[in-house]
């Protein structure tokens, strides 16, 4: 599922891929978008079009897990340990889930199989807490409730 860090000692630390990298740090499985909103801040010349080649080549080099959101889009995860995800269906929100990897899977690949498995990725689907409490309060102020 998740994979090391690839040695590219020949990739240079740029300034762009600085701000990016302290971006990616600060902010939750984000998309493009959120990497620019917080890029701007800190350093405006930096371009969409500079965040999608840095972030292609920070997953070509194991640096960055690539996710793809159910409305499309790309979310980057800097955690490069094995880990799940859940995803709000209501808001698009992307998650860690704090729970063991389950090896077992590996069991269903083994290695005289046809098929040889380097990875997998696990998304729980569901309804955040904020947007279930903000259901409830549509619910509440629909019926007159308090």
């Amino acid at each position: 599922m998740a994979k090391q860090a690839k040695n590219h000692a020949h990739r240079r630390m740029t300034h762009q891929r600085q701000v990016i990298s302290d971006c990616l740090k600060t902010l939750n499985h984000p998309t493009v978008d959120e990497i620019q909103t917080c890029v701007i801040r800190t350093a405006p010349t930096i371009n969409k079009a500079t965040i999608y080649r840095t972030m292609n080549r920070m997953v070509e080099d194991g640096e960055v897990i690539r996710i793809v959101g159910d409305d499309g889009a790309f979310h980057y995860d800097a955690t490069l340990d094995a880990h799940y995800h859940m995803l709000c269906e209501e808001c698009g929100a992307l998650s860690d889930v704090d729970m063991p990897v389950l090896p077992q899977i590996d069991q269903y690949f083994p290695p005289d199989s046809d098929f040889r498995l380097t990875g997998h990725d696990v998304i729980f689907r569901g309804i955040c807490s904020k947007c279930r409490a903000k259901k409830a309060g549509r619910n509440r102020a629909e019926t007159g409730q308090n």
